[in-house]
This record gives C-alpha cells, structure tokens and sequence, in this order.
C-alpha cells in the first residue's frame, strides 16, 4: 500500500470530515510516516471510517501501539487520497505514540480560503517571523479556518498586540509551516502586518508538476487585467481623495483669509468713519471761517496743509491713504458735502437772520422818527390856523414819508 494516491474523494459517501492534522512533531512516528501539516485530513484508520468526533481514532492508537496502522489520508492542496503505515510508539522523545496535534472538521471548503504575501515591509512584524513575498501563503491556523475572504483582517483586528499562530505554505518548499506573529500599529509603517495580502483567483496555490493550459492562461490574464484595473482605479479614487482633501484645505484657507480680510475691512472701514468725522469737521470749520473771514484764506489753507501732513506721518494714514483717494474722497464729499451745507446753512441763516432782524429794527425806528418829522412839516402846529385844504391830485403824507426814506436810505447805501 504504502504512501500512493488512489480514488478521488468522491468516492466517499458519507460526509467530508476528518481528523485534521494541526502540528507534526520532530521526529516523531507521524513525521517519519510522512504527515502533512494543515493539508492532510485523516479519513480511514484499519479500514474504520473517521467521520464523528468521538475517541474512535485515540482507541484505535492504543490498540496498535508498536503495531503497524494502516491510515487513508486525503490531502485537500492535491485532491487525493493515499494510504500509509504507521507505527505508535513510545520512546520516540514524545509523550504521545503517533507525534501529532488534531481536530476533528470539515474538509469540503478548508484551503478554498489563502492569501498571498505580496511584498513585506523592513522591520516589520512579517519580516520578523520570516514572510517571504510571493512565495508564502498563509492558509489557515491552528485555531481557525478561513470560511470567507475578510475572515484573516477580523482575526488580526481582534488579536492586536497578540500572538496568532498560522500556517504559511511555500510554494518553493511545497511545505507548511506554523509561525506565531504580533500585529501591531506600533513598528512604524502601515499595516499591522507589515506586508501587502494577494487574494482571489490568481492568488491561489498552484497546483504541482501541472502544466498551465492555454484556458488557463486566459483566464489568468483576464483576471490580471481585471485586476490591474481595479487597482488602477482604486488608485484613481484615492487620487481622487486626496485631491478633495487638499481642495478642502484650500477651500478653509480661503474662509480663514477671508475672515481676516473681513476683520481688517472692518478696521479700515472704523478708521475711515474716523478719517471723515475728522475731515468733516476740519472742513465745516474751515468753511465758516472762509465765509466769514476771507482774509485769513492764506492762515486756513496753511494749517489745512499742516494737519494733513501731520496725519500722512502716522502709520494709519499710510495703509488708509490710496483708498481714501479712491473709495474715501467719493464717500467724503458726499457726506461732507451734505453735513458742511447743512451747519453751514444754518449758521448763516442765522447769522444773517440776526443782522436782518437788527436792522429792520433799526430802519423801523428810523422809518418811525422820520414820519414823525415829515408830519410835523405838514401838519398845522396850531389849533388857531386854518387847515390848508389841498387838492386831490396832492401826495398822501404818509406815502411821501415812505417814499422819501426808501430815497434817503439808497442814498445812503
């Protein structure tokens, strides 16, 4: 019998479960019988079908310890059974009599599930236990198997800063190995693993001394388009995000430079208000001085000039000057315009007002103590004297009196 392959898997009938080999110990019966680590499912023991999980297979050792052991193992990575013997002993530098760690599962989807080490990373936790890129497929654990794709990153997830055993097969070797790696987020790349996973179909293990047909290659090809492409968009997406990201900084430096192009309107605009009070008071100053003391044109343009000047020294001046020639002078001479006339005005009427009242007053008296004189003229002084009768056509007293003042007054003026 030995160690040869024979009928395929379907031949067995009555669920595909085993024993599953999860550590083969130096040296051991199990080694030397040639056991497969995670790939090889033992289903037959002495012709006994090993298909519940109970302590059959245990009895059986027992049994035939220092006996030979005819087993049927089938190897999930070929798709074959094969048959060997074995012999349980002791004195091998065990305490067991085969050398082996097993549990009782399914075989129908086990190996379906790997991943590819692509590239790994200097220092990281992948190089310190060994990965090798583009040869290593980690496969499985001795506490799990891989059902679905995303099943290894919730593994890692849930153990940071843990040990997790798993099995790496290697392509070159055509052998598998248990590792214990730490993920972490602390060894100063990215990843936890330090190392990039390859998974789907031209990630998978291939199968030894079969040579690739040209369906295959195809296929291949086809997936590693497809691949290829994904990736390329994956990376246009994140080209994509990072633009959206740096317009977005671009889009906050803009608000925070308006807010301080806002605030330092709003000092401009406070400094400007200031400018025209200033210069509105200045100007209504200066022109109530220039209309009512015309000789002292010379003095007011002199200090005009003089608090201009003064002002153009500070350092206010120099930041508010181009826009008060431009934006300021429009504003001022509306304003001033407006503000100047109207106090002007008044302080005017006022005054003229006032010199008007004063000299109807004084015309009044005048007007008043020249028709008292005019009727002294004309009226008879005595009662004795006979009233001088006068002809219609005469000139009203009162009307001469009138017109003779207007005459003396333009006379006068």
């Amino acid at each position: 019998m030995g160690n040869q392959p024979h009928s395929e898997i379907d031949s067995i009938q009555d669920g595909k479960v085993g024993i599953n080999i999860v550590k083969v110990f130096p040296n051991s019966p199990a080694e030397k019988a040639g056991l497969n680590l995670f790939f090889d499912y033992i289903i037959f023991a002495n012709g006994i079908r090993l298909n519940k999980d109970d302590s059959t297979f245990m009895e059986i050792i027992k049994e035939h310890e220092n006996k030979e052991l005819n087993l049927t193992i089938y190897n999930i990575k070929t798709k074959k059974l094969r048959d060997i013997i074995v012999i349980p002993k002791k004195g091998w530098g065990g305490d067991s009599l085969l050398g082996i760690t097993i549990r009782f599962a399914s075989f129908e989807n086990s190996g379906q599930i790997v991943y590819r080490v692509l590239n790994v990373a200097k220092d990281s936790p992948a190089e310190k236990v060994g990965l090798q890129p583009e040869t290593d497929f980690i496969v499985g654990s001795s506490n799990f198997i891989f059902e679905k794709e995303k099943d290894l990153d919730q593994v890692i997830s849930f153990n940071l800063e843990k040990p997790i055993p798993l099995f790496i097969y290697n392509e070159i070797t055509d052998e598998v190995r248990e590792i214990e790696i730490i993920p972490s987020h602390k060894w100063g790349g990215e990843g936890s693993l330090g190392c990039e996973i390859g998974f789907g179909a031209i990630h998978k293990i291939k199968p030894k001394n079969v040579p690739p047909t040209k369906e295959n290659k195809e296929n291949k090809e086809n997936k590693e388009n497809k691949e290829n492409k994904e990736n390329k968009e994956n990376k246009e997406n994140k080209d994509k995000i990072e633009d959206k990201i740096e317009n977005k900084d671009k889009i906050e430096d803009k608000i925070e430079n308006k807010e301080n192009k806002d605030k330092i309107e709003d000092k401009i605009e406070d400094k400007i208000e200031n400018k025209i009070e200033e210069k509105i008071e200045d100007k209504i100053e200066n022109k109530i001085e220039n209309k009512n003391e015309d000789k002292n044109e010379d003095k007011i343009e002199n200090k005009i000039e003089n608090k201009i000047e003064d002002k153009n020294e500070n350092k206010i001046e120099e930041k508010i000057e181009n826009k008060i020639e431009n934006k300021i002078e429009d504003k001022i001479e509306n304003k001033i315009e407006n503000k100047i006339e109207n106090k002007i005005e008044n302080k005017i009427e006022d005054k003229i007002e006032n010199k008007i009242e004063n000299k109807i007053e004084n015309n009044q008296k005048e007007f008043k103590k020249f028709s008292k004189q005019e009727n002294k003229e004309i009226i008879p002084q005595t009662s004795n004297e006979k009233p001088i009768q006068t002809n219609q056509n005469e000139e009203d007293p009162l009307v001469k009196a009138k017109r003779l003042f207007e005459a003396r007054r333009k006379k006068n003026n």
